[in-house]
């Protein structure tokens, strides 16, 4: 899965993005269904795991602009790197 989404291409991007989705649909609707878990808890675990993957996301494309930003500008003078 992690690397269908770090590859180029959109459509395995969005195919994954949507099992995924489907998967944790699902599950939660089964959790709640089967009656080990209450809908708040469920919607609460939801909510999480969207918090996080943003929080991640957000890491990310921090790293990604910042890499982007030292190629950019080049190697500086006295550091050592060619």
């Amino acid at each position: 899965m992690v690397l269908g989404l770090l590859s180029g291409r959109w459509r395995p991007k969005v195919a994954l993005a949507a099992t995924a989705v489907l998967i944790m649909v699902l599950v939660g609707v089964s959790r709640v269904y089967l009656g080990v878990h209450e809908p708040t808890d469920v919607l609460g675990g939801w909510a999480l795991g969207v918090a996080w993957t943003a929080g991640v996301a957000a890491a990310m494309r921090a790293h990604e602009d910042r890499a982007r930003r030292q190629v950019a500008a080049g190697p500086r003078p006295g550091t050592g790197r060619l």
